[in-house]
Formats: C-alpha cells, structure tokens, sequence
C-alpha cells in the first residue's frame, strides 16, 4: 500500500537521523561486541552490504519529470510508477545513512566516514523535503488518485500544509550531523583511555608492570565496548597468561585480539 510506504519511509527517515546515541546506556556485565551481528528484528543484513554514495541530483530531476506528467490525467499510471521508484530511491538513501553510521561507530577516528555520515545526514533531509513537496503536488493533481484513495482528509491536509526547510533549518540539520561526530569520536578516545588505565591497575594488582592501548568498536546500539588491546611490558608466560585471562574475564576481549609487545627491561 502507497499509505504505509510513504509512512514507513518518513518513520525509518526519522529514526536514522536520531540514530547517534548522546549518552552511554547504563548497562550491568562486559559484553564482546560484533558490529554487524545480525539482529533478529531487521530484514537488513548490513555486514553483507556495499556502502553506495548516492546524489541528490538525479533525484531532484526525476521529482520535475514526475511534476511534468501531472497536468494530464491520463499519466496517472506513469506517476503511479514512478513516483513507487522514487520511494525506493529515498529507502535506499536511508539504508545507506544507516550503514554509514554504522561503519562510523565502528571507527569514529575514521574523518572520510565522519564526512560522509554528515553528507548523507543531509542528503536525506534534502531528500525528504523534496518527496514531501512532491507528494503536496501529486496530491492536487489530476493524477494524484492512486495517493488520495489511501489518506484521509485530514491526513491530506496536514501533507499539504508542509513548509519546505528554510536555509537555516537545513544548516542546523547539517551542523548537528558535524556536531554529534565530533562529540562520539572524542567519547570513544575518552573511554578508551579509561578502560586502558582500567587494565593497567588491574595488572598492577597482579605484580605485573605494563602499559596498555585500548581500542573500542561500538555495538549495535552505538555504546563503545573494547575490542582489542595492546600491552607493553616485560613478559614472561605467566604474566601473559594472567593479563589474557583479566581481558578476556573483565573486558570480553579474547585471545586473538589481544596483543603483547616487549619492553626491554
């Protein structure tokens, strides 16, 4: 049904460009993150995915050619189906902004995912203002039928009664993407830190001099959680086993993401 795309499409559009957690979940228990484990209530697998940069060029022509099929009611059919493209094409552009945040959480030092994260924040918005003004368009159209059938009046009214984004509202949407960023990458360094002092007491507990390099990937839910680490010490096999069982046992890190250096004494 025409109804529940445009709906899920704006509810998913909505969704992924609040997806950036502002704050670490409270949560009991060290969990060992995989970033693209698959999760039961999505159809997508993201781990199996290319990351496609799209423009908003081809989009922005193909909602003018729609709008010139719109003056004879006999294009019904025609806009019908294209305008069922154009959908596809905003779903796409979603699922790609969502695979970008998620590649982002997975490196947040990483500036070109950063950048496109923030590229595809905006492209959506722009996206999703330019479906909107469209489907206002289609609606008093002589072909917009097959869209008025499926809302109520009232639900037609509040489409129409959509304001296109000012320069200032797009500028804020793009200043927060850069903004949220900046704060989840400076987040991760601070985290690592701790969780690197953290491993470097513990050892210290033990009689065992080390310094220590955390690296933290971010789970499903945006939390940064450790995913490997290096320690410089002097080692012998009894330490490197006692440090590889406090990693592993307090942090969930396992053995092949563990890493030991030596230090000259």
């Amino acid at each position: 049904m025409i109804k529940k795309r445009i709906i899920s499409l704006l509810l998913a559009m909505l969704l992924a460009l609040s997806a950036a957690p502002t704050a670490l979940a409270e949560e009991a228990g060290v969990r060992e993150t995989d970033f693209f484990t698959k999760q039961p209530h999505s159809s997508l697998q993201y781990e199996e995915m290319s990351y496609e940069h799209l423009e908003l060029e081809p989009f922005l022509e193909e909602t003018n050619a729609i709008r010139a099929l719109l003056k004879e009611p006999s294009n019904e059919e025609a806009v019908r189906r294209r305008y069922g493209a154009l959908s596809d094409r905003m779903d796409l552009a979603v699922t790609m902004l969502t695979l970008a945040m998620i590649r982002s959480y997975q490196d947040t030092g990483d500036q070109a995912l950063a950048e496109e994260v923030t590229y595809a924040t905006l492209l959506c918005t722009d996206m999703q203002d330019a479906y909107l003004l469209l489907l206002q368009d289609v609606l008093v159209s002589p072909c917009g039928g097959f869209l008025r059938e499926q809302f109520s009046d009232e639900e037609v009214t509040a489409f129409l009664e959509y304001e296109s984004l000012s320069d200032t509202e797009r500028d804020l949407v793009s200043r927060e993407a850069e903004l949220t960023q900046t704060v989840e990458s400076q987040m991760k360094v601070i985290i690592e830190q701790e969780y690197a002092a953290y491993i470097v007491d513990k050892a210290e507990e033990l009689g065992i001099l080390c310094q220590a390099e955390v690296t933290c990937s971010n789970d499903e839910n945006g939390v940064p959680c450790p995913w490997e680490v290096t320690t410089r010490g002097v080692w012998t096999e009894e330490k490197r086993a006692a440090v590889g069982r406090l990693l592993e046992g307090d942090l969930g890190i396992p053995p092949q993401r563990q890493y030991f250096e030596e230090e000259l004494p």
